[in-house]
């Protein structure tokens, strides 16, 4: 006796542009499950290991933020409010893991390694020789395409799964400002590169950097602030600040002092103690950083930001940036990052 064809599970599931495989569902609960333990096993707890490539923090929208009533004012300013629950993945889990992310209605951040730039591990921030730290470009260049050969990208594309990709957290506390930018856009150069010689299309993956300062903006009622890059001063205000560095003409579209057309690195001067180091704000990138900027990048805000915080923040950005950008749909998140896996 044969069933009807109707009457036979489906082996996958049918979803734009690509297929996925039809993963075990958890048990049902309730609407409160935690995100974590709706992957089973496929979400480990625990440091990343040396082999690990990413860390995954699993992205549920409109959850966690208890207390706050001031959410759909930020949403009406395109800031997405995100709860992060962090996931270590196995590497031969990928498939499985962004296929059960997807048919569970969840989505994923991907964060590199922090001992990709830490000091203790050895990482792009420690100075060699003469050279200071903070050129993170060949580091990140040679994880990302060993993570872009994985499952987490499929025929060209990243898995629709992952909605951006990390490049460090609180980089400018660990760092300060000068070193922490040097080490983003240079991170963030090499994750553009791995991406084009990979054959990588980014679709809507966004890029991000979780700043601590991010909602430190300035009310100076000197005229120069109001007024449009680059006729405007930057004051304490990070995100200008950070978008200053990355708006430098490539390294490809100009030559510096003497040395020809150079791709991309640091520009050094000599110190009175006859160390080279570099100038604030002279890491010259291959790519043009600003257009990602204005296409890709993902402004976030810790989840202590309050509402006028990240809205004077994102308003006094725009005006500044040059040319003027509208804001994109959906530009900025609100990340309420869980530093630990629920019990």
């Amino acid at each position: 006796f044969a069933l009807p064809a109707f009457c036979v599970e489906p082996a996958t599931v049918a979803t734009e542009p690509s297929i996925y495989r039809q993963p075990q569902r958890y048990t049902p609960a309730s609407d409160d499950t935690p995100s974590s333990t709706r992957l089973g096993h496929l979400c480990r707890e625990g440091p990343l290991g040396p082999e690990d490539l990413a860390l995954f923090w699993l992205a549920s929208a409109w959850k966690g933020f208890e207390g706050r009533d001031d959410l759909p004012r930020l949403r009406v300013n395109g800031v997405r409010a995100l709860q992060l629950s962090p996931c270590v993945v196995r590497l031969s889990e990928y498939q499985d893991f962004l296929d059960r992310v997807w048919t569970e209605g969840l989505t994923v951040v991907v964060e590199l390694p922090a001992h990709l730039f830490l000091l203790e591990h050895g990482g792009c921030l420690t100075p060699v020789g003469d050279e200071v730290g903070g050129d993170c470009y060949d580091t990140v260049r040679r994880l990302s395409r060993k993570l872009l050969a994985s499952d987490l990208t499929r025929d060209g594309m990243y898995h629709s799964a992952v909605e951006m990709v990390m490049l460090a957290r609180d980089m400018d506390a660990i760092a300060g400002d000068a070193l922490g930018f040097t080490a983003l856009l240079s991170a963030w150069d090499g994750l553009l590169d791995a991406e084009h010689e990979m054959g990588i299309q980014p679709g809507t993956v966004g890029i991000a950097a979780l700043l601590s300062g991010a909602e430190t903006s300035s009310r100076d009622p000197a005229s120069c602030y109001h007024l449009r890059a680059p006729a405007a001063c930057l004051r304490q205000h990070t995100l200008r600040a950070f978008w200053s560095q990355a708006n430098l003409t490539p390294g490809w579209a100009r030559p510096i002092a003497g040395q020809g057309l150079v791709r991309r690195g640091l520009q050094y001067v000599m110190e009175p103690s006859g160390r080279r180091g570099a100038v604030k704000g002279t890491y010259v990138a291959h790519n043009d950083l600003g257009a990602t900027m204005a296409s890709r990048w993902v402004h976030t805000f810790e989840a202590t930001s309050s509402v006028e915080e990240v809205v004077d923040t994102l308003r006094s950005f725009y005006e500044f940036i040059s040319p003027a950008l509208p804001p994109r749909r959906e530009s900025a998140a609100l990340l309420d990052v869980l530093r630990r896996l629920p019990a």
